[in-house]
């Protein structure tokens, strides 16, 4: 009997440290596997090779903001689920990603894993419906 693959959930953060922290959150308090990507142009390049089950992306990078990276990667899969995570707190941002095309929106630090977990899974249930 063979072992169900985890979870593959790619994060998107052009800050080393943040990255780390959501990838052991993800890991290790959730069970799933992560992959983080300093930049759009490295996750885009890589989204082409392998496909993740969940996008995490921030919006504020230097290279190509988290706007530039949803647009081309909803031309590539247009139904995988992308859940800005950022610093960016305000209701009018929250909103702006909404509008964008983002499926939803969380803002950093995570402060409550279970309600983190719960929203994952939200979408991984989704897309193992379709």
């Amino acid at each position: 009997m063979s072992t169900p693959r985890k979870p593959s959930i790619a994060y998107v953060e052009d800050v080393a440290d943040n990255a780390e922290i959501i990838k052991v959150l993800i890991e290790q308090g959730l069970g799933y596997s992560a992959f983080t990507f300093k930049g759009g142009v490295a996750f885009l390049e890589a989204v082409r090779q392998s496909p993740f089950d969940i996008v995490l992306l921030d919006i504020a990078m230097p290279e190509m903001d988290g706007f530039e990276v949803l647009r081309e990667l909803r031309k590539i899969n247009p139904a995988i689920p992308i859940i800005a995570l950022t610093a960016y707190a305000y209701e009018s941002d929250r909103c702006k990603a909404l509008e964008a095309g983002f499926d939803d929106y969380v803002t950093k630090p995570i402060r409550d894993l279970g309600e983190f977990k719960r929203l994952l899974e939200k979408y991984l249930n989704r897309a193992a419906a379709t």
